[in-house]
């Protein structure tokens, strides 16, 4: 009898090893503090995203990372001063004149944006994304009370490839996609991305 009870017990705890196992999450690594850290590791709340998953949620402008994103709330219609108006846990501005700048800035690449009606963009060709929420203080430069929207794009690769992607739709709606990355001269690489919609009509040209 316990011999047999033996053998029930260590099947079951063979059973929640393995359950265990392939319930482990892949590590996050963010910027979030200017440096590469663990997600798990980073003492700011964030919400990371990976190119590859922004495409999967069909997650395309940066109005829509309200849609996965705890606290976020982007204003995308209303007409200007409003466009790209953010507020992050209730934090936002009361005053839209066009010179005053927004306590939840937006950063490319760690380049500010300075006008909030450039925070509303087309997202494409991105590495990461990342949420800031709460107080950031000057991490990036300047002062951010509610938090802030950092994309950071692909970077030039050592190899040559890149990738075109065209689609259409009804109402004579076209879409298309490109990037061309690779070595320059045997020191220097360069990465070039385009985006064009309706009627292939170039919107964003990032070159890095």
């Amino acid at each position: 009898m316990k011999a047999s009870t033996s053998i029930v017990c260590f099947t079951m705890a063979s059973v929640l090893v393995g359950e265990v196992s392939a319930n482990v999450l892949e590590e996050t690594v963010v910027t979030a503090t200017r440096r590469e850290v663990n997600l798990q590791d980073t003492g700011i709340s964030v919400s990371a995203f990976t190119g590859a998953e922004l495409d999967q949620l069909n997650i395309t402008d940066t109005d829509q990372l309200t849609l996965v994103t705890p606290g976020l709330m982007f204003q995308n219609g209303g007409g200007a001063p409003l466009v790209g108006l953010v507020s992050i846990r209730g934090v936002s501005q009361n005053d839209f004149a066009g010179h005053i700048e927004s306590p939840n800035p937006l950063y490319i690449d760690e380049v500010y944006q300075p006008s909030i009606t450039t925070n509303s963009i087309k997202m494409y060709d991105l590495s990461q994304v990342e949420v800031l929420r709460g107080p950031q203080g000057t991490l990036y430069g300047r002062n951010a009370t509610g938090g802030l929207i950092h994309l950071v794009t692909n970077k030039p690769t050592d190899e040559l490839e890149g990738y075109l992607d065209v689609s259409a739709g009804d109402y004579n709606y076209y879409t298309a996609e490109g990037v061309v990355s690779g070595p320059l001269t045997d020191s220097i690489s360069g990465r070039l991305a385009l985006i064009g919609i309706r009627g292939l009509q170039i919107e964003w040209l990032k070159y890095s």
